[in-house]
């Protein structure tokens, strides 16, 4: 047990005694500080003691039994001897007992009745009670599955894993920049890269703080804790979390360096209109190649993979994909990243930006699977013990959203879009209490009695206007000419 807060000076002496002991500690600042945990319990164990503290009892309480269900385990009781009697029973005595287990079964079934009514009354009481602490987290349960698993491996095992996986040997060794790397201009004006100062004294932000913050960046620390023990601190170099501590204009400067230096091996695809595509397009660390031979896709993917390893990054074979057209016909051409195959769209179907793309390269199998994750996302709500008002917040505020992006991206033919809101409608109706013959002008109508629901038609249409605008908006003269294609014209609609 520590001492009290207000004690000075038994403060004073634990300060002093702990300097004393971490000066005859042999060894790295960072063994130190790896110890310093250890050795401050260790001494406050040995002079002022440990408090014992009982262990909680995480075992489940078993909540007490009302008088219904001590009635009905009373009843089944009985319904059980009678049973036993009724086989030892004469033919005149059986009788009898058939009547009084009828009588039985009927209170039984009372009984059971009204308890299944009061459990319904709880598990909607806590519906509800879950649902008003954190709406948006009780809907993105409905919609996803929490992942969770348990590591099996030694502490010293793992620990190896994390220092290979998140740690950079090269970190400090100086590159030579390749011959065929385009020089890079002098800026005109000299870029001021280091912290910002202005903004933190215009609202006196103290030292310390950004201290805090700058000597956290420099030095990304992390462990993981299991059941049966926790590692020690592991530096982050390599991955994610050390990509949060680069700017992402400096990172994105450096990809663009990659690029440049990759794709004047070949020349992209030639367009009907004359006009060149580049072989490399590229969103952060995703690229996409594109060329017109077999030959021209191994030169630049092996152009790529110097560059890319010369700048101490690497390409993941199996989250890529490939996918060869001749004719208009898929060819299962295979392309290979350091003997490594990249699989092809054929085999495992890729999803990007939102979009999936498989071996059909249609949108139609993405409308039948967007209809079936409506509906399995209109049947978990209304599987809910949750009144229907919430239940329209539901699908307003979780499922409309998450629909929002495929109808965006893919295809969609007007008739499906309508189909589905008709399936949605349907729900909708039966959580209100509303006639099913109500139409939809009734249902989504902006009149004087207007639900607060939006129609997943005028969703579409808002979806495609924007989708067109943006496209028409673009500074890429390119993206400005995409044809324009479905059933309803956005064009007009503008």
């Amino acid at each position: 047990m520590w001492p009290k807060s207000s004690s000075k000076k038994e403060w004073a002496t634990v300060d002093a005694d702990l300097i004393k002991i971490l000066d005859g500690v042999k060894g790295t600042v960072e063994k130190k500080l790896e110890k310093i945990g250890d050795l401050i319990y260790i001494y406050g164990a040995e002079r002022f003691g440990t408090k014992q503290t009982g262990k909680k009892d995480m075992t489940p309480t078993i909540p007490p039994k009302s008088r219904r269900q001590q009635e009905i385990q009373r009843l089944v009781k009985q319904r059980r001897d009678l049973r036993k009697q009724w086989k030892r029973a004469s033919v005149e005595e059986r009788a009898g007992i058939d009547l009084l287990q009828t009588d039985l079964k009927g209170r039984l079934g009372r009984l059971r009745r009204a308890e299944n009514l009061r459990t319904r009354r709880k598990r909607k009481e806590r519906a509800r009670t879950t649902f008003y602490k954190d709406p948006f987290r009780f809907v993105k349960g409905l919609f996803t599955k929490e992942k969770s698993g348990s590591l099996k491996v030694p502490k010293r095992e793992l620990e190896d894993h994390l220092k290979t996986t998140h740690t950079d040997s090269q970190r400090f060794e100086r590159r030579e920049i390749p011959s065929d790397m385009p020089p890079i201009p002098q800026p005109e004006h000299q870029l001021d890269d280091s912290p910002p100062r202005w903004t933190f004294n215009f609202f006196h932000i103290p030292s310390t703080i950004t201290n805090l913050v700058r000597n956290y960046f420099q030095d990304l620390q992390f462990c993981i804790q299991t059941t049966e023990y926790t590692t020690s601190w592991q530096s982050v170099e390599v991955g994610i979390m050390a990509g949060c501590t680069i700017s992402p204009l400096a990172f994105t400067m450096a990809m663009e360096v990659i690029i440049r230096a990759s794709k004047w091996v070949v020349g992209g695809e030639r367009l009907q209109s004359g006009q060149r595509l580049p072989p490399i397009r590229a969103y952060m660390d995703d690229m996409t190649t594109l060329t017109s031979t077999i030959a021209c896709t191994k030169h630049l993917l092996g152009k790529l993979q110097a560059n890319i390893t010369w700048a101490r990054m690497k390409f993941k074979p199996s989250k890529s994909r490939s996918i060869s057209i001749v004719k208009g016909k898929l060819v299962d051409q295979r392309f290979y990243i350091k003997d490594t195959p990249i699989p092809l769209v054929s085999e495992l179907p890729v999803k990007s930006l939102g979009r999936w793309y498989n071996a059909s390269l249609k949108d139609s199998d993405q409308c039948d699977q967007l209809r079936e994750e409506t509906i399995k996302g209109l049947v978990s709500i209304d599987k809910t013990l949750l009144p229907g008002k919430l239940k329209l917040w539901c699908l307003q505020f979780g499922l409309l959203p998450r629909l929002m992006w495929p109808l965006t991206v893919y295809e969609i033919p007007m008739t499906k879009v309508e189909k589905l809101e008709r399936t949605v409608s349907s729900y909708i109706k039966k959580w209100l209490g509303l006639p099913r013959c109500l139409s939809n002008i009734g249902l989504y109508g902006h009149g004087a009695l207007e639900l607060p629901v939006s129609s997943l038609t005028e969703e579409y249409k808002c979806t495609k206007v924007r989708l067109n605008m943006t496209l028409t908006e673009s500074q890429d003269g390119m993206i400005q000419r995409l044809p324009q294609t479905g059933n309803w014209e956005e064009v007009d609609a503008i």
